[in-house]
């Protein structure tokens, strides 16, 4: 087992779990995923870096005829994700050195770049797996210091993904900007000032599950046209 696999082994056991299921910016982020996959004609879907699964449930749910692969480099998060998604194809592999045999109509690749330091490959690999369309979602603008903690190496200038996208072969189709005023620049700046995203790690009660609520129908409110959470859209040319 390589030592980054080792290490997201450690944070998906420690950290990750609720908060990709209950997190309001997580929501919003398949909000937005379920409107873009809306528009787009496909059969077959591979998500790169897909943890716990959660994203391919919510697929699932909403596209129950699309055939389903997803991949990580932990182990530990794949195991998560069987328990809900026993008849998926899941694959541990590091996208930036290999991928699953085949193409896909879509791949998606969310909140995974910010984690690698050779963006540019993983793009490529994206763009060998892809059949018609990829979907990135990432971060950009201002890193703060907590995000080093959970693994971040980057945030994107405005422009920088969809030039690395083309400069590998994508055209590109869309790209939304969330989260200005409240998610950015307020919720993360709150959570640097409170030393990190530590407190919302680990299971989730009543109490914090209503809270997560609360803060999604606050959420809602962002513009769809400014912000630090970033989608593109990128075709096969």
């Amino acid at each position: 087992m390589s030592e980054e696999a080792t290490r997201y082994d450690r944070i998906w056991s420690q950290c990750w779990g609720d908060v990709q299921r209950y997190g309001p910016s997580h929501r919003i982020h398949r909000d937005i995923l379920l409107k873009i996959l809306s528009q787009l004609q496909f059969e077959t879907l591979l998500e790169v870096g897909c943890g716990n699964g959660v994203n391919l449930f919510t697929v699932r749910q909403a596209f129950p005829g699309v055939r389903l692969t997803g991949t990580d480099i932990s182990g530990t998060a794949l195991d998560q994700a069987r328990r809900f998604l026993p008849d998926i194809p899941l694959h541990q592999l590091d996208a930036t050195q290999d991928m699953v045999p085949g193409q896909y109509d879509v791949v998606l690749s969310l909140d995974v770049l910010e984690h690698i330091e050779d963006d540019v490959a993983h793009m490529r690999n994206l763009y060998r797996g892809s059949k018609k369309y990829v979907v990135i979602s990432t971060l950009q603008g201002r890193m703060r210091d907590f995000e080093v903690g959970i693994g971040h190496v980057r945030n994107y200038r405005p422009g920088e993904l969809q030039a690395k996208l083309a400069s590998v072969g994508f055209g590109i189709e869309q790209t939304i900007q969330w989260g200005w005023p409240l998610f950015s620049p307020l919720f993360r700046d709150y959570l640097s000032r409170c030393g990190g995203q530590e407190h919302t790690f680990g299971p989730y009660g009543p109490a914090k599950i209503l809270a997560c609520q609360l803060i999604y129908w606050l959420f809602r409110l962002n513009s769809s046209q400014r912000g630090d959470m970033l989608f593109v859209v990128g075709s096969k040319k």
